[in-house]
C-alpha cells in the first residue's frame, strides 16, 4: 500500500462540473483503499472531507435532483481517466458551501505490481509499461501458480477465441 498526498493541477472550469479541481492520479494506482481532501477554511481550521467515488451515470442522476451537489463535508470522485490533457486526472467535486482556500488530496491505494518479464524484449522492438528487461515477480511466491493458471488461460483464450473458461490445474 502507498499512500500520496497532492495539490490540484487544475482549478475550477477545465472539469465537467464548475465546483471541481482536477487531481494528478498516481501512475501505479491499481485500487483505491482510502481517499480524503483535507482543506483549510477561511477561519484557517483543517478539515477532513470525504470522498464519496461515482461513475458518468450517477453523476448525471444526481446533477438532476434539486439540490445537485455533494453534501456538506463530503466530495465526489468522477473518475481516474486519461484526460483529454494526456495526463492521468480525477476529477474532485467539492460542495461550494464548504468555504475553502485550500485543498490538498490524499489517497492511500495499492501500486499495480511491475510486469514479469522472462526474457530480454529488446530484439524484439517491443516493451511492456515502458519495460524491455527481463524481470522477476515482485509478489509473493504463494501467488506464482495462480499468475501462470491465468497467464496460460488468457494465451489459449487469445489463441481460440474463446471466452476464458477455467483451466484444470497445470500439472
Amino acid at each position: 500500500m502507498i499512500t500520496k498526498v497532492s495539490t490540484p493541477v487544475r482549478l475550477f472550469g477545465d472539469g465537467i462540473n464548475q465546483d471541481s479541481r482536477l487531481y494528478e492520479c498516481p501512475d501505479d494506482l491499481m485500487f483505491v483503499i482510502n481517499e480524503v481532501i483535507y482543506t483549510t477554511p477561511t477561519q484557517g481550521i483543517s478539515t477532513e472531507i470525504q470522498i464519496i467515488p461515482i461513475n458518468a451515470n450517477e453523476y448525471t442522476r444526481l446533477m438532476t435532483k434539486p439540490y445537485a451537489r455533494p453534501r456538506k463535508k463530503t466530495a465526489w470522485r468522477l473518475s481516474f481517466e486519461p484526460s483529454s490533457f494526456g495526463d492521468r486526472l480525477t476529477e474532485i467535486v467539492i460542495n461550494p458551501s464548504d468555504d475553502v482556500i485550500d485543498l490538498t488530496y490524499k489517497v492511500k491505494y495499492i501500486r499495480r505490481p511491475n510486469p514479469i518479464i522472462l526474457e530480454d524484449l529488446s530484439p524484439y522492438n517491443v516493451s511492456i509499461n515502458n519495460r524491455t528487461s527481463k524481470t522477476e515477480c515482485e509478489l509473493s511466491e504463494d501467488l506464482h501458480r495462480e499468475i501462470l493458471v491465468r497467464a496460460v488461460a488468457l494465451a489459449c483464450a487469445s489463441y481460440t477465441n474463446d471466452k476464458l473458461q477455467p483451466m484444470a490445474e497445470i500439472g
